[in-house]
């Protein structure tokens, strides 16, 4: 690997403005420049200091310049009984996986049953996801959701208070699967929606959360087809404004 092929990422947790820019940017440059040239010395290191034990041979020359022969095998008289102990089998048991806990809320100016329409019908989801979608309020029915890169199951259906489903990312572990727990809480004004998102890879958070950010996109969709639909009645993200806009306020957080 050459230097120039490592990347490095920096952020400030604190601080904000044309200085701290300034300083992100300077240390960024002198620290990834300093640690090139470690990490590209750091193999060099390895082979010096542990090389040697790796690469013995194995027929160690003698001091006559011979090599030692190996020991003969030892005679069918002196031989150790036939019979054998097997060998353990090694432990199918799947590794445990550390996982997370992702979720998102939101405010939309709608009832709970117009809401719960726009999160479950097949023909109304591409209109937010701009993608096809496979899904059904109705337990046992599968689920694929943009452009099937999203996949799983509905378990549980209480219309319009809410459903669950499993929830898999192509990019997850082979055969591991989430659970999202959809939330509607109908008030005199406006219909709350909460998301939970559980079984979470560790490392996967900010993909998941920018997938379940997505299920609530339809906030921009509603706020974007607003003034559009002045011009044109025929859209579905205009018939998706008139029936549900969304608060520009909205909570994400993860949790281990």
């Amino acid at each position: 690997m050459d230097e120039d092929d490592y990347v490095f990422e920096a952020a400030l947790t604190a601080g904000s403005g044309a200085e701290a820019d300034a300083f992100l940017r300077t240390a960024k440059k002198a620290l990834a420049n300093k640690l090139r040239t470690k990490f590209q010395q750091f193999p060099k290191d390895m082979v010096s200091t542990h090389g040697s034990d790796l690469l013995q041979d194995v027929d160690t020359p003698s001091a006559s310049g011979s090599s030692t022969p190996a020991p003969p095998a030892p005679s069918a008289s002196t031989s150790a009984p036939s019979s054998s102990v097997p060998a353990p089998k090694a432990s199918s048991a799947p590794a445990k996986l550390n996982t997370a806990t992702v979720r998102a809320s939101g405010d939309f100016q709608c009832d709970a049953e117009t809401l719960f329409g726009f999160l479950t019908d097949s023909t109304k989801i591409p209109a937010w996801t701009r993608n096809p979608a496979q899904m059904a309020p109705e337990v046992g029915a599968d689920v694929s959701l943009f452009g099937g890169n999203i996949r799983g199951k509905v378990d549980k259906v209480e219309r319009p208070k809410g459903f669950t489903m499993s929830w898999r990312a192509p990019t997850w572990p082979e055969g591991h699967f989430g659970s999202l727990e959809t939330t509607l809480d109908q008030g005199s004004n406006s219909t709350s929606l909460s998301l939970k998102l559980s079984g979470v890879p560790i490392g996967k958070e900010d993909e998941a959360e920018n997938n379940v950010r997505s299920s609530l996109s339809f906030s921009a969709s509603c706020s974007a087809s607003s003034s559009a639909d002045a011009r044109t009645s025929s859209s579905t993200s205009c018939s998706l404004a008139r029936s549900c806009t969304a608060s520009t306020s909205g909570a994400f957080s993860r949790s281990g």
